[in-house]
């Protein structure tokens, strides 16, 4: 019963102490846990495969529309003859290798003008500037659907007109930068810092005072296992207690782990009040709304069911096995080797990192998406992500009341599993080659000897101040371990913390 030994050193028999002990350390680190939620749960697709996926698009739609279109042309070709038709063609094919060269903006060919026969003047030609504003209202009439309403764009800068106000970014932000973002936001503030800290709180203390000893004393009785008093590394067989530990703390876990799903859904989504899917706070009539929306089942929907029981199982693992296999795989005694076992155990939480942050991320993804009752399963592909679309996860194919409105940018598209989840992220969030720095566009004139269009304003991308994005060997896995460089400046700082407590 290593906890319960744990928290008698501590607190004694005071259980009231240890409580609020546990409540002032949730509220102190609520602001990071918000952080590395926000982390885990933005969807941030690159420049490559939104560029890839519209293009497919794009000709898709073209190639329909020629189809749809080919009968009636030719009806209308043997009535006004041929001629004109090629004449024509020959026209919409100039303008399409205009616009297909990877320029998304109409070429400044298009508003040259012919003087009429009356003999007048042609007007100035355009400044930049009035480039500049065509140019870009073209570009939003590319993000219009049917109706002519905007649409969401496939890029995540923060300066997109589509980005819904209440949205914010994380990405590519320190976790200062990222805390002072949410606070300065309008729709959130400084008490967005502390969402779900309660959550925190109530979990923990269900856990470890109350559920995981008793499963654990259950346990050891099923399988007639000793209480052992001494600690784990110092039994000569410390296997039977240990697979006892982890296995009751992994059981507890999972059956506490609706209370996880509602503290993910609270701190991920908007404090707008207009936009706000959650209206209370309390964590029952957050459960009842869920229970009533998506089914009693979504409380351990069976599309996260693998990725939360494994990560219930490899926390306690990595804790309460580690010690042991640093003492008695690696010989190495904290007493006499105070260095080197620092040094194992600082290695050995690296490690955990490296397996752990990718399974929580993916637990973190399948917790923020809400699904209704009616969606059918399946394997989603990465052809059918909508990255135009708003961002959120929509309840309307499922059937329930309500947009789930993020303060980040979610997948519009719900993941429908763990390995779905994690080869989404590869794919559409992975960086596989170098991308350049996107930024607004410059229509200064080209003076480098490369103008395409003499006497006219170019229109080019400028260079922004967002670093290149540079792949290499770990940067496909990127969106599976954000945040992991301040996880690791954690482990040392705690690791130091304790050696100089044990030096005293």
């Amino acid at each position: 019963m290593q906890d319960e030994e744990e928290l008698e050193a501590l607190f004694g028999d005071n259980r009231l102490t240890y409580a609020a002990a546990k409540y002032i350390a949730s509220v102190c680190a609520s602001p990071v846990e918000v952080v590395n939620v926000l982390r885990m749960v933005e969807y941030v697709p690159t420049d490559a495969f939104v560029m890839g996926h519209t293009l497919g698009h794009s000709h898709g739609h073209r190639r329909n529309n020629s189809a749809s279109s080919g009968p009636a042309e030719k009806e209308g070709g043997s009535e006004t003859g041929d001629d004109g038709d090629e004449d024509a063609d020959d026209d919409a094919e100039d303008m399409d290798d205009e616009l297909s060269d990877g320029d998304t903006e109409v070429p400044p060919e298009a508003y040259e003008y012919t003087a009429s026969s009356g003999g007048k003047d042609a007007p100035p030609p355009f400044s930049d500037a009035e480039l500049e504003s065509i140019n870009e209202a073209t570009l939003l009439l590319k993000n219009t659907d049917a109706q002519g309403y905007l649409i969401r764009s496939g890029r995540n800068d923060e300066d997109d007109p589509t980005r819904p106000p209440y949205e914010i970014s994380v990405e590519g932000k320190s976790t200062f930068q990222s805390v002072f973002s949410i606070s300065n936001c309008e729709a959130e503030g400084f008490l967005s810092l502390f969402k779900g800290h309660y959550l925190s709180w109530l979990h923990d203390l269900i856990h470890t005072a109350f559920l995981q000893p008793t499963l654990e004393q259950s346990l050891n009785d099923a399988f007639a296992i000793a209480d052992e008093t001494a600690p784990l590394v110092h039994l000569e067989n410390p296997c039977p207690p240990l697979a006892m530990l982890v296995a009751s703390h992994t059981i507890s876990a999972f059956i506490l782990s609706p209370l996880e799903l509602v503290r993910t859904r609270l701190i991920v989504q908007t404090g707008n009040p207009y936009h706000r899917k959650y209206k209370s706070n309390f964590t029952f009539m957050t459960l009842f709304q869920i229970v009533r929306e998506e089914g009693i089942g979504s409380l351990y929907a069976s599309r996260r069911v693998f990725a939360t029981a494994l990560l219930c199982f490899l926390q306690p693992a990595f804790k309460y096995a580690g010690p042991v296999l640093i003492h008695q795989v690696g010989g190495v005694d904290a007493e006499f080797q105070p260095l080197l076992y620092r040094a194992m155990e600082l290695s050995l939480g690296v490690v955990e990192l490296l397996v752990v942050l990718p399974v929580e991320t993916i637990v973190r993804r399948l917790e923020s998406q809400v699904v209704g009752r009616h969606v059918r399963g399946g394997s989603s592909t990465t052809d059918q992500v909508d990255v135009g679309g708003m961002g959120g996860n929509s309840m309307e194919a499922g059937g329930g009341s309500g947009e789930f409105a993020g303060m980040v940018r979610t997948s519009a598209i719900p993941y429908t599993g763990m390995f779905d989840c994690a080869r989404r992220i590869i794919v559409e969030e992975g960086v596989f080659e170098n991308e350049p720095a996107t930024g607004s566009l410059d229509y200064s004139d080209d003076m480098g000897g490369n103008r395409r269009h003499p006497g006219r304003g170019h229109a080019r991308t400028k260079k922004s101040k967002k670093p290149r994005k540079k792949a290499g060997w770990f940067t496909p896995l990127s969106g599976l371990y954000r945040g992991l460089r301040m996880r690791i400046y954690v482990n040392i700082t705690v690791t130091l913390l304790r050696a100089l407590s044990a030096d005293d």
